[in-house]
């Protein structure tokens, strides 16, 4: 039999995204690599210049706040990001959905 299959993305104004799968007639949540039900929407340089994406971008976003964006899906230009050791990058809005999404898949 054909599956149908349906992707939704919850986009509101907040830190932390949801997405769902529809496969036939029922929906399932799609859990974030922690196992939780939501995926934080931030993205964060760290001082190796390794991009870090949803849980592990939140989890060091308390000691390197100036490296880390917390609203990917607000982003609406190009921004600098310098975590405490010095590391200086920019980050432009495309290329931290892209990274947010890829994280999802």
């Amino acid at each position: 039999s054909t599956m149908d299959l349906c992707v939704g993305l919850a986009v509101g104004h907040c830190r932390m995204r949801v997405v769902a799968v529809r496969r036939e007639a029922r929906p399932e949540l799609v859990a974030s690599e922690s196992g939780g039900r939501c995926t934080p929407a931030m993205v964060a340089l760290s001082s190796t210049k390794e991009w870090l994406v949803g849980d592990a971008a939140e989890a060091q976003s308390a000691k390197n706040a100036s490296g880390t964006l917390t609203d990917v899906l607000a982003l609406k230009e190009e921004v600098v990001l310098e975590p405490c050791d010095g590391v200086r990058a920019s980050l432009e809005a495309e290329e931290a959905l892209r990274l947010l999404f890829a994280k999802l898949k």
